[in-house]
């Protein structure tokens, strides 16, 4: 009886340990110790493969609350009202651009390729679901023709989200001179920590002056062109101007951690 004991003295002490990391997620905390009261010990070891926690390295942010906001005068009394109540909830300061919406796929890809055929130096594109479909090869195509033209691209894609995207058509895209990143890819021994930890983002940069971030993926069932799937309502941003700054260091605080290629 004294192992049994022993067992749940030690079981009790991991899931103590569960209970401090995972403070600020109580639901998570709670789903967690609940397995490892019904698997004990080894619901801890599934703890420690499945929540291995991802360092991302983050550029820091420099708040800009204490200065004061200038708003064309263009924008109105209003408009500066409303500016100065939102301040204190950014992190640095409100960017002044402007904003356009965009509501389905192809209204998104047509402004999309339009950016893409008219840069001239660099291209960052960052995708949960990037497919090898019309509207994939499409994209892709015009970002290989630009890249021969010497105009800089970098892509991310999601290990699992892109997980259908083939080997061969990275290739091509290397080939041409577009960088190809992974992130949190399905390989040994990443499968298991990372399997939980995926990147949705859906973020374009052309030339640093203007981006799209949004819902919408790339892939035919954005179209309606898809008889099993119709028309897809989402909506997608293209950004100008000052905007284009803040996704501009999202991508890369995203890149700079993300070493595996394709």
């Amino acid at each position: 009886m004294a192992w049994i004991a022993g067992l749940w003295l030690v079981n009790t002490a991991l899931l103590i340990i569960i209970a401090v990391r995972e403070v600020r997620r109580p639901a998570k905390a709670l789903t967690w110790i609940s397995v490892g009261l019904v698997l004990p010990i080894i619901g801890f070891v599934c703890y420690l493969f499945v929540t291995n926690p991802v360092q991302i390295r983050r550029d820091k942010l420099v708040s800009s609350h204490n200065n004061p906001i200038a708003l064309p005068p263009a924008c109105g009394h209003s408009a500066s009202v409303i500016a100065r109540a939102l301040q204190p909830l950014s992190v640095s300061g409100l960017r002044t651009g402007s904003v356009q919406i965009l509501t389905n796929g192809m209204e998104t890809y047509g402004n999309l390729l339009q950016s893409i055929q008219s840069a001239q130096k660099t291209i960052d594109l960052e995708y949960y679901i990037y497919r090898n479909d019309h509207i994939g090869k499409r994209i892709a195509d015009v970002l290989m023709d630009r890249a021969l033209s010497g105009v800089n691209i970098r892509f991310i894609r999601d290990g699992w989200g892109s997980r259908s995207f083939p080997k061969h058509a990275v290739r091509r895209m290397m080939e041409a001179g577009i960088e190809c990143r992974t992130s949190f890819p399905l390989r040994f021994p990443w499968v298991l920590s990372n399997l939980t930890y995926r990147d949705h983002c859906k973020i374009v940069i052309v030339d640093g002056k203007e981006a799209f971030m949004g819902g919408i993926n790339v892939g035919d069932e954005y179209t309606g062109m898809k008889p099993d799937v119709g028309f897809w309502r989402d909506t997608h941003m293209r950004l100008t101007g000052e905007t284009a700054d803040d996704v501009k260091a999202v991508f890369e605080a995203h890149w700079c951690p993300v070493k595996i290629k394709f």
